[in-house]
């Protein structure tokens, strides 16, 4: 087992008196997902600060008190009788493609990234944005809330991937992958194990000029290295891990479903999608959301499927114009939250 350990270094969170202030209470530094390593990893301040009125004055974060690209549509409220595929609100604040988005463990908010590089912070009832952060240099790629919802992960193309606390935007760690040579890999595939005790990273599989494209499971608090999944030039376009903790679900030309304790092929799906650029786990396990497409305008292709993996159903929503590049679903199993290239979020009855 490869020890990262010696690449590992925080930034202690400094600002707590503004905290305090707030009435949030200091926390312990990251949270159960304070060791996560991919690689190597590197001490980086943050830069960008916050506006007077934001939560911390030391943070890469700008207010967002409106959407920048349109006008937010909330069609309707989720209730028994809302029909399986019904969009329920748009969220239209992106200013290019939306690449990743995450709902937050208690349900009221949903953080999405995408080729403008910012992650942006928002209502999930009626879509309006508080936060973004801004600590990547360029796209981000993919991003998960850990398991308490006190931390934001973000993995970017800038090699990178960043935690960092959602209230404040203050970026308490950031670390790189890297590839033998110790060049950076951009990151496409991101998830956090239930427990939030490990990760599992994946470097972009549609990389040109390398034939190492990893996909590496790191224990969270040591960053020790656990697992390398065997087929090093795979990458991985999307990542999820299932609730129960025991297999990760792989995106790239179709779904691959592996075991996350000794990395062998347990399955594979065929989705309806050229590539497969998001994975989500439904929270009982039961289904499992894909999503994708391709860089040619075809409908058929740029959809979402949800997988009753017991009764081995599937249903589709075609609400998005281009590929669906993520997906997550909302707390309570009943919604889904979609990003697509086409600039939207959309959230969707799922079951």
């Amino acid at each position: 087992m490869k020890d990262h350990t010696r690449f590992f270094s925080t930034i202690e969170d400094r600002d707590t008196s503004v905290q305090q202030g707030r009435g949030i209470s200091r926390r312990g530094a990251l949270l159960g997902i304070a060791g996560l390593v991919v690689a190597g990893c590197a001490q980086v301040p943050a830069t960008s600060t916050l506006p007077a009125n934001g939560p911390s004055s030391t943070s890469s974060a700008t207010s967002a008190s409106s959407p920048t690209r349109g006008t937010t549509q909330a069609v309707s409220s989720a209730s028994s009788n809302t029909p399986v595929g019904k969009t329920l609100l748009i969220y239209k604040g992106h200013s290019e493609n939306v690449k990743a988005v995450g709902w937050s463990p208690q349900g009221k908010y949903i953080a999405s990234a995408g080729y403008d590089g910012g992650v942006q912070i928002w209502d999930a009832t009626n879509g309006k944005a508080f936060l973004v952060y801004r600590g990547h240099t360029t796209s981000v790629g993919a991003l998960a809330w850990s398991p308490d919802g006190t931390r934001i992960i973000s993995a970017s193309y800038d090699g990178t991937v960043q935690i960092w606390d959602p209230l404040s935007a203050k970026r308490l760690l950031t670390l790189t992958m890297t590839n033998a040579n110790g060049s950076s890999l951009p990151i496409a595939g991101l998830a956090v194990s239930p427990d939030g005790k490990h990760i599992v990273a994946g470097a972009n599989s549609f990389m040109n000029g390398t034939d190492q494209r990893p996909v590496k499971i790191y224990q969270s608090q040591t960053g020790s290295e656990v697992l390398t999944y065997h087929d090093t030039q795979s990458g991985a376009l999307a990542l999820s891990w299932s609730t129960d903790g025991g297999s990760i679900a792989m995106g790239v030309k179709s779904i691959q479903i592996w075991d996350a304790s000794n990395g062998k092929d347990i399955t594979s799906l065929q989705a309806i999608n050229a590539s497969v650029l998001a994975l989500a786990w439904s929270p009982d396990g039961k289904y499992l959301a894909s999503g994708g497409g391709s860089t040619q305008a075809v409908m058929t292709d740029n959809q979402a499927q949800v997988w009753d993996m017991t009764r081995k159903k599937v249903t589709s929503y075609p609400g998005h114009s281009r590929p669906v590049s993520s997906l997550s679903w909302s707390p309570d199993g009943t919604r889904i939250a979609s990003a697509s290239w086409d600039g939207t979020v959309q959230i969707w009855r799922a079951v």
